[in-house]
């Protein structure tokens, strides 16, 4: 049943409107029902639905269109008498070849009514995807050379090779939020990080008077039902878990306390809430103004090796209370007198990072002229620092508060530590370096591999253009292979805008010479990434390229192999971790 609505309204100012239920049915109809998904090689039944709604009977041919993406494996024609009102099914089973976006067709010739129908399925190569990618920045004047080795035993057609110039900061930040714009889901962590990247850049793009309405209309959405799923996990008896289950974790809380906070300068937040969670907070803290470490996450085991491993969850809240509007409660500078004291435990670049932030935050607040102590610890920050070929990067020996370690706790530890330099306006040599290796890290996706890693590069990058609009005047030429060539203008007509070059001759089994040069002005990034299958029979071959050993190892074991009518089985499942510290 459809409505048509019909609206008017007469010369002298009368309005009037009429609703008319439209209803549509067809007596004699067929359906595909195909599956979501295909693998080459794949066999499959699909059912074809024969509806008759007639007070007769008819006969129906049933016609499947060749095409070349499958191989037919029965009869293309099938014949049916279908009683009146009935419905009936037949099969055609086909055998998947090709990959891509392909169309599968059926034609019902009835004796009285006839129909068709013709949907589409998505058909993977038979193989594991292997995405590459490198990212950094553009000089002028200079050329960017970069190899990019698709090997031979790759599934021929599947290899895919882009460019990507970004005029700008702004527009990596763009790109990073569309790719991670999504349905809120998952826990509060997880919903978080699908909501607070549109938080951060509508905040941007709002202070900076560049909303396009398309950007403003996706994120606002997103914003609006992340909202709503994120008010679902307070716990009854103040702040908030991961599941909104009791009892609830401090830092988890503090980090929802941030992104309300910011929230609000875009979206109607209640402010109830806000209060609620920081009151929750200043009641959980010690007499001494620290706050204990939690132990609802996944990063006590590493904490444990901490001198002080209330500093980090202090300085982490202190921080927090700072951006929510909360510098002038005793509870706050409690806390903030205890960073100070303790700031000379903080050893760990996560924890001096983290504490920095706080300090910055009340030194902003204080009238913006840096305190002793804060500078004492950026110094600090300061020279932790690795520096390499241009990056600048910071890595911790402990887990962040949500459980990255490795490459990921590298990123957070970084994007904290420019944070601070950024905010402080200091160290400008080390926070364009943190910046230029964030860009770096950037994976094939647009984002940076977690979650809470996305959420703070793109703080960092937002920081370090609110300044204002970015001035540019570049043109750059790309060449693949020495023959293939385009060329791109940058100006501030669209320095905000990610401009992609698509490359569709790439090579299988020999280099792919990709050559970047930019004449200009201007902050120009550029990041070449693409893609190929490679067979699964190949995989061991190229241990370079894949990890074979898979992180987590399932096995399945039924107590019974044959089954009556109710009967009970029992399914034995042991998960294995393969892979060293506990997830």
């Amino acid at each position: 049943t459809w409505r048509m609505t019909a609206l008017a309204s007469s010369q002298d100012g009368r309005l009037g409107s009429t609703s008319v239920p439209l209803q549509v049915f067809q007596d004699f109809f067929i359906d595909l029902d195909l599956p979501v998904s295909l693998t080459a090689g794949d066999e499959v039944a699909v059912p074809v639905g024969v509806f008759n709604y007639m007070s007769e009977e008819q006969s129906v041919r049933l016609e499947l269109e060749q095409a070349d993406w499958f191989e037919l494996l029965d009869s293309a024609e099938k014949e049916m008498t279908i009683p009146a009102n009935d419905i009936n099914v037949v099969y055609f089973r086909v055998r998947a070849k090709e990959f891509g976006r392909q169309s599968f067709k059926v034609t019902a010739w009835g004796s009285k009514m006839s129909d068709a129908i013709q949907k589409e399925v998505q058909v993977y190569p038979n193989g594991k995807e292997i995405r590459f990618s490198q990212s950094d920045r553009l000089t002028s004047g200079e050329t960017v050379e970069y190899q990019a080795s698709i090997p031979r035993d790759a599934v021929a057609g599947t290899q895919k090779l882009w460019v990507k110039v970004y005029p700008g900061i702004m527009s990596q930040v763009v790109e990073g939020l569309d790719s991670i714009l999504r349905m809120p889901y998952g826990c509060f962590e997880q919903t978080s990080s699908t909501t607070y990247p549109n938080v951060l850049v509508l905040d941007y793009l709002q202070t900076t008077n560049q909303m396009a309405p398309e950007v403003q209309m996706k994120a606002e959405e997103y914003i609006n039902l992340g909202y709503q799923r994120l008010t679902t996990f307070e716990v009854s008896t103040g702040g908030f878990s991961l599941f909104g289950d009791a009892p609830a974790d401090r830092m988890l809380t503090a980090y929802g306390l941030q992104e309300f906070s910011d929230m609000s300068s875009v979206h109607t937040v209640d402010h109830d809430l806000i209060e609620r969670a920081a009151r929750w907070l200043l009641a959980q803290q010690e007499s001494d103004g620290s706050w204990e470490n939690d132990r609802g996450l996944v990063h006590e085991n590493t904490w444990a090796s901490l001198e002080d491993d209330r500093l980090p969850v202090t300085a982490y809240i202190t921080w927090s209370l700072i951006e929510a509007g909360y510098f002038d409660d005793a509870g706050t500078q409690r806390g903030l007198s205890y960073v100070q004291e303790f700031q000379n435990k903080a050893e760990d670049p996560y924890v001096l990072a983290l504490t920095a932030n706080a300090l910055v935050a009340a030194d902003l607040e204080n009238g913006g002229e840096l305190s002793p102590v804060t500078q004492e610890v950026l110094d600090r920050l300061a020279s932790a620092a690795i520096q390499a070929n241009g990056q600048v990067f910071w890595q911790s020996k402990i887990a962040t508060f949500m459980g990255s370690e490795g490459d990921t706790g590298s990123i957070e530890t970084t994007a904290l530590a420019a944070l601070a330099f950024l905010k402080a306006d200091t160290n400008p040599e080390l926070a364009n370096g943190a910046l230029t290796y964030l860009i770096q890290q950037k994976d094939s996706y647009g984002t940076w591999y977690s979650t809470q890693a996305t959420i703070l590069s793109l703080k960092a990058l937002i920081q370090s253009v609110r300044a204002g609009a970015e001035k540019i005047q570049a043109d750059v030429t790309i060449t693949l292979n020495g023959s293939q060539s385009h060329s791109l203008q940058v100006s501030k007509e669209n320095f905000d805008v990610v401009q992609i070059v698509s490359f569709d001759d790439v090579n299988i089994g020999s280099p792919n010479e990709v050559s970047i040069e930019v004449q200009g002005e201007g902050n120009l990034m550029y990041q070449v990434t693409g893609s190929y299958y490679l067979p699964w029979e190949k995989l061991a071959a190229y241990p370079e390229l894949v990890n074979t050993e898979e992180p987590v190892t399932i096995s399945v074991v039924y107590d019974r192999t044959e089954l009556e009518i109710n009967d009970t089985v029992t399914v034995n499942v042991t998960v294995s971790l393969n892979e060293k510290g506990g997830y």
